[in-house]
């Protein structure tokens, strides 16, 4: 480290491009190399010694021998070529500044002789959590206190520490909890102030050009400030005046240029202004820009300029600034103002540094500190971290442009197929052109990609080190793996929801609703978490007793079935639309002899035709059940579509369905479908505004009064035939069913045929006119909601909690509700995608597992294209029908699963609850082969059915459960050994409990314990558990940013409990040295979707006891729900960590069912 602080490594940049000319077998290869020095590059490293190692001793150890540089040799190099390179970019900065310019400056000079304030302190970047710590350790190692160490912990101290205090440190700590979204925030009073564009909402390199372009002015303004006070001008009227002309005029400046560029129709403005001039060398030592190359314009000019180019074609006169008392500089102070911070000579941006230190630069979560290291100017930087990312050749970019150095270009045509870590950078966001660069190049070949591999390797090797931990520093550590079993409902669930899951290939996102909200997931939760991570952790969750699950085995039954009543309600809605859409187009086809079908229509009818004719054929002296999945499901289908309730079949042999279904599901059946098996009609799908009802023709009229007279005997059985006129609509009343709710309040009369050929005759003696009234009256009787949804919307409350924006409190409730949206969507749309959910009225198109309840009252006019000539109206009502088809299609699907749910929960409480499962399952037969079962080391139990099966059915089946007619598909999905089924006769604890439990019992009260758990609720459930067994503890993941650091401290010295409880996806399980605790605790194993990260985050946890400096044996203990994705993910662990792996070896059991 000492060597590479004196002498600057030249690292040898290198930049390569190809062409390869296929027809001669030629590659031609173009290369260029340069060497990049101080200042343009820092000196330094990263120092990435094991975890424990001591990192900030040997970092404290380096500033100290340091001390005498930094003073001096440090900050001369630093003003000959750091203010040398920005002096050839800058030659004339002042004229940047308006009409106070050089001029003003008592000296008269147009040159600038410095733009940093050059300190000899290290500027030393640490996790929020540890800016104490390390204040504790350069006070024990090297005697420094205030004000020889600065630590800053809030951004008005970044920006507000005075000169006096910068210029006696030696040591300045900043917390990384600064750099969020204010920080960029309040950098942006120093950019443009006009744009619309947050910095916190621009894209990657946006963001980093606004950035560079904000310290521009900061290099600007630094130096006219050091001039001034060089010319004797005093302080504070030297802040003001730069304030209220100086940053204005910048500001203005800067303004003027987009404006010139919007006048000339530039496309892409942001990024062609800050791509307008070629990256500049000393950009890399500070991020300057080149100088622009026209002649600079005053504040006289820029305001009319702006002023012109605002006002034009709008009518508005020009307003020309003067002076500095003009409208246009009152304008922009204004805006400073209004909460837009100043700039202030003191603030960390102006500053330069001996050196640079990051401490666990690898928990940089936003980018925010990269991007701040890579432009601030130091005479070396060092990077820490025991676990360094170097997966990816996009890593390694990542760390040497912290060093300004510049390693590859993102070359998005790399050939396919070659291995992760060869994986680039990449282009964020990628501009039009760059696309069809994308588009069109050809695909580079593997030696570009090895050549930039090695170019990396050798940054590797440059510029990291990593020491192990010495030889004699011996640890003693005991691994323990600790597992837990589930409750029985737990289990049952568990098992279901597994099933569920595999069959939605993992995927989160497209589970169905009651599977999704098993364990209370919010919306903060699921951001920025992939489908099948998310579903790891909804298992995981869900096995350690986290799940909304039923208090006993009879209300789980009791769910179930309202489950399977609900689905059938839904089908049954579903079923009644399709055959009324089927019915509405063939009536518009019958009215118009000249159309000709479409393609897309003639299939449409043809498939409900087929569905229509499944049940005729099913029914037959041939007919096959097993496409409804059997004699019992077909059964229950059946008895939903004819609109009545409970089998019907009293034996369910095939000769009883017949006798049952065969009289009403006949040759041609469907013709008669909306009189006598129909429950719901066009009122119950569709809203008709009042003013719509004269663009009906008098057949469509005639259609929707017969509706309604069939749909009044359904709904009042008893109701008489109509005599000589129209009924009151009042019977509607009672007939407006939630799409949630049972429909047994609607029947068929067995007489209903009759009864409505007698009001037909009725109909025919009234005018088209009363027909038409009549239907609009009964349309009124819809519910009012159905009647002014535009109104609803407009008004519709959502409030926000924890004061959050209201965008970002919208998007995390429509994913909480796996709704899909546009990132792009204002508030007004997003609130309109709520709305429509919580109202009943967001088609199954707008969820991401396309599932909702049927959507009730649709605009009938835009659903049927009302009006419209015929074939537009089929169109549009052909594509309602394809949609409601689909809808139909996964109702049924997901009906028939929970069917087969219901069977299976029984069947695995009575085997968990047996004592004796050998004797119970000799009582049990296989339901395939139906050969008595013996052991249940040789039974099976099949989670998607239900169905026991002995070992010899089990090994034969293929795809699906050998069952006859059973649809359960069974591959490379639990099967459950009925001996691995736990014995529950005593429920087990909650996993939150057991662990409060095994603290309370196995580890003395005074030897401190660390908990590491993952996920919001199983920390809170942990919480909980510690308070319900009177345990002492310190919850760092629900404590406070501006806390964490003093609770840690607490901790540490004994004050704050003896349990200290981390989040293990914070940055807060890194970088504390935290040796006074003996026993860590794994609540679970660590789950993320890169195994390298998996295994980083492990380590750093451990690496909070196991370090130097602990002189105690060490206990770590891994709990795990047994036989769940808890036990997947440690056995993986295991092939990392021995002690973990012979445990399985030796007391770890059979492998669980997706192993065998």
């Amino acid at each position: 480290m000492l060597l590479r602080e004196r002498a600057a490594l030249n690292f040898a940049e290198r930049e390569i491009e190809e062409e390869v000319v296929a027809p001669l077998g030629i590659r031609v290869v173009g290369k260029a190399e340069w060497e990049n020095r101080f200042p343009y590059s820092a000196r330094g490293g990263v120092v990435a010694h094991e975890i424990g190692y001591g990192k900030t001793v040997v970092s404290l150890a380096l500033i100290d021998y340091m001390r005498a540089w930094d003073t001096k040799e440090s900050i001369a190099e630093r003003e000959a070529k750091v203010d040398g390179a920005w002096s050839q970019e800058l030659p004339r900065p002042f004229e940047h500044l308006g009409n106070m310019g050089s001029a003003s400056l008592a000296a008269g000079t147009e040159k600038a002789n410095s733009f940093f304030i050059h300190l000899s302190a290290t500027l030393i970047i640490v996790p929020k959590h540890i800016s104490q710590q390390w204040a504790a350790e350069a006070e024990k190692f090297l005697g420094l206190t205030r004000p020889k160490v600065l630590v800053i912990t809030t951004l008005n101290a970044f920006y507000g520490t005075s000169m006096e205090e910068l210029k006696k440190a030696e040591i300045i700590i900043v917390s990384g909890g600064i750099f969020t979204r204010p920080f960029l925030d309040r950098l942006h009073g120093v950019t443009r102030q006009v744009t619309e564009s947050t910095p916190a909402t621009l894209p990657g390199r946006a963001r980093e050009a606004w950035y560079r372009e904000a310290l521009r002015h900061h290099r600007i303004l630094t130096a006219y400030y050091l001039a001034g006070i060089a010319a004797g001008i005093p302080e504070k009227d030297l802040v003001a005046a730069l304030n209220e002309r100086g940053l204005p005029g910048l500001i203005r400046k800067q303004q003027a240029d987009i404006d010139a560029l919007l006048a000339k129709q530039v496309q892409e403005i942001d990024r062609q202004l800050y791509k307008k001039g070629p990256k500049s060398k000393a950009a890399v030592a500070g991020s300057s820009r080149s100088a622009e190359n026209e002649d600079a314009t005053d504040n006289e000019d820029a305001a009319e300029q702006e002023t012109a180019m605002k006002g034009k074609g709008k009518g508005k006169a020009k307003v020309t600034a003067k002076n500095k008392g003009t409208s246009k500089d009152k304008e922009d102070t204004d805006d400073l103002s209004r909460g837009k911070s100043q700039w202030t000579p003191t603030c960390l941006h102006n500053c330069s540094y001996a050196r640079i230190i990051w401490d666990e630069y690898t928990y940089d979560g936003g980018d925010l500190i990269h991007l701040f290291v890579s432009n601030a100017v130091a005479n070396a930087k060092w990077l820490l971290s025991g676990t360094p990312e170097l997966f990816t050749l996009q890593h390694v970019c990542r760390v040497a442009a912290a060093f300004g150095i510049h390693l590859a270009r993102p070359e998005p045509r790399m050939m396919p197929g070659l291995p992760p870590i060869m994986t680039g950078p990449a282009l964020d966001p990628m501009s039009k052109s760059e696309e069809f660069h994308v588009f069109s190049s050809r695909v580079k070949s593997p030696s570009l990609a090895m050549e930039r591999h090695e170019h990396a390797h050798s940054f590797v090797a440059a510029f990291f080190r990593g020491n192990a931990l010495d030889a004699e520093i011996d640890i003693p550590v005991e691994e323990h793996v600790i597992p837990l079993d589930m409750t029985t409902l737990t289990a049952a669930h568990y098992h279901m929801v597994n099933q569920e899951l595999l069959d939605a290939g993992y995927d989160f996102t497209i589970l169905p609703s009651h599977a999704r909200t098993i364990v209370d997931l919010k919306g903060t939760d699921l951001l920025n978490r992939e489908g099948p991570e998310v579903a790891k952790m909804l298992l995981g969750l869900l096995g350690s007793g986290l799940g909304q699950v039923e208090a006993s085995m009879d209300a789980m039954n009791e769910n179930l079935a309202r489950r399977v009543n609900v689905l059938g309600d839904q089908m049954k809605l579903l079923w009644d639309k399709t055959m009324w859409l089927w019915r509405w187009i063939l009536a518009l086809m019958a009215g118009n002899r000249e159309y000709k079908a479409t393609e897309p229509v003639a299939n449409s009818l043809t498939r409900v035709k087929a569905l229509c004719d499944s049940l005729t054929e099913a029914m037959s002296d041939s007919g096959n059940l097993e496409e409804f999945g059997g004699k019992e499901m077909f059964d229950h289908e059946a008895a939903i579509i004819a609109g009545v309730r409970g089998a019907q079949s009293t034996d369910m042999t095939i000769e009883s369905l017949r006798e049952a279904w065969g009289e009403r599901f006949k040759a041609n059946w469907a013709d008669c479908y909306n009189e006598n098996k129909a429950l719901f009609t066009w009122f119950d799908f569709f809203s008709i505004e009042a003013s719509n009802y004269d663009h009906l023709t008098d057949t469509q009229t005639r259609l929707l009064a017969e509706d309604m007279c069939w749909l009044r005997y359904k709904i009042s059985p008893h109701a008489s035939p109509l005599t000589d006129g129209l009924p009151s609509p009042d019977f509607l009343g009672n007939g407006n069913a939630s799409p949630n709710s049972s429909i047994t309040g609607r029947g068929i009369p067995p007489t209903i045929e009759e009864l409505v050929e007698r009001d037909k005759r009725v109909l025919d003696g009234m005018s088209s006119k009363e027909l038409r009234e009549w239907v609009q009256q009964c349309m009124e009787q819809q519910p009012k909601t159905a009647q002014e949804w535009d109104q609803i919307k407009k008004n519709f409350p959502f409030k926000v909690e924890d004061k959050k924006p209201l965008k970002a409190a919208l998007i995390e409730r429509l994913t909480e509700l796996n709704l899909k949206f546009s990132s792009a969507a204002t508030v007004q749309q997003l609130k309109e995608i709520l709305c429509a959910h919580e109202h009943g009225r967001s088609v199954c198109e707008n969820y991401r597992d396309g599932r909702a309840p049927p959507d009730r009252y649709r605009d009938f006019e835009l659903t049927t294209a009302w009006g419209e000539p015929a074939a537009k109206q089929i169109d549009a009502t052909n594509e309602e029908l394809k949609r409601t088809m689909v809808h139909l299609a996964k109702t049924i699907e997901d009906l028939r699963a929970t069917m087969l749910e219901a069977k299976f929960a029984p069947e695995y409480a009575a085997l968990a609850r047996s004592e004796n499962k050998d004797a119970f399952l000799r009582k049990k037969r296989c339901c395939s082969c139906f050969r008595p079962l013996s052991h249940a080391s040789s039974s099976f139990l099949v989670v998607a059915c239900g169905h026991l099966l002995c070992r010899e059915c089990k090994v034969i089946s293929g795809f699906y459960c050998p069952v006859e007619h059973c649809p359960a598909f069974v591959r490379k999905r639990p099967v459950l050994q009925c001996s691995q089924i736990p014995t529950s006769v005593a429920e087990p604890l909650p996993k939150a409990e057991s662990i409060a439990y095994f603290i309370k019992n196995n580890i003395p009260a005074d030897e401190y314990v660390l908990v590491f758990a993952q996920y919001r609720q199983l920390i809170s459930a942990l919480a909980k558990a510690f308070d319900q067994y009177q345990l002492s503890y310190v919850n760092l993941a629900g404590t406070k940013d501006n806390m964490v650091a003093k609770k840690l401290e607490e901790f540490k010295v004994g004050k704050a409990g003896q349990i200290l409880l981390l989040d293990m996806d914070s940055e807060t399980s890194a970088g504390s040295n935290l040796t006074n605790a003996t026993h860590i605790i794994f609540a679970s194993p660590y789950v993320h979707p890169d195994p390298e990260h998996q295994t980083r985050t492990v380590s750093q946890a451990r690496g909070r006891c196991i370090r130097t400096g602990q002189e105690r044996k060490v206990n770590v203990y891994h709990f795990m729900m047994r036989g769940t994705v808890e036990e997947e993910t440690l056995r993986k662990y295991a092939e990392k960590c021995k002690p973990v792996k012979e445990w399985f070896d030796k007391d770890g059991g059979g492998l669980p069912w997706w192993m065998t």
